[in-house]
């Protein structure tokens, strides 16, 4: 389905630990697979607290971020994650929004407070900006 549509992005469901108390990241098996038999630049995993980043299998994987609260709370929930950021390399954040309970108006809010030190970009542009980054570190 991915090919006919043209998409190249996946955001996927994992599983929590045993304890339930934090989710697993998939491993190289699932990535290779994903990366084998679909067109990804990358995957966005579920993760809530935004800070999983990695690549099994050469395939981008990033955990998405997801404060609780509308746009204001977004915010603030955002400049507390990066609070030890040094701004000296890109630091890429997949931000979530609850579709069941955003509306446009309240995208468009969030979008409003945003500012320095933020870019909104879409989803491919986020992971070819990432992949341009992480072939500089490597």
């Amino acid at each position: 389905m991915l090919r006919r549509t043209g998409l190249d992005l996946v955001y996927a469901y994992n599983p929590r630990n045993a304890a339930g108390d934090g989710w697993v990241p998939f491993d190289e098996r699932v990535v290779r697979s994903y990366r084998d038999h679909t067109p990804l630049r990358g995957i966005i995993q579920s993760w809530e607290t935004g800070d999983l980043q990695i690549r099994p299998a050469g395939l981008p994987v990033i955990g998405n971020f997801f404060p609780q609260g509308k746009a204001a709370e977004y915010r603030d929930g955002l400049l507390r994650h990066i609070k030890d950021w040094d701004g000296g390399s890109p630091l890429f954040i997949a931000g979530a929004v609850n579709a069941w309970s955003w509306t446009p108006s309240d995208v468009a809010e969030l979008g409003e407070l945003l500012g320095d030190p933020f870019e909104i970009v879409r989803g491919d542009v986020f992971f070819d900006l990432l992949n341009r980054a992480g072939s500089r570190e490597g």
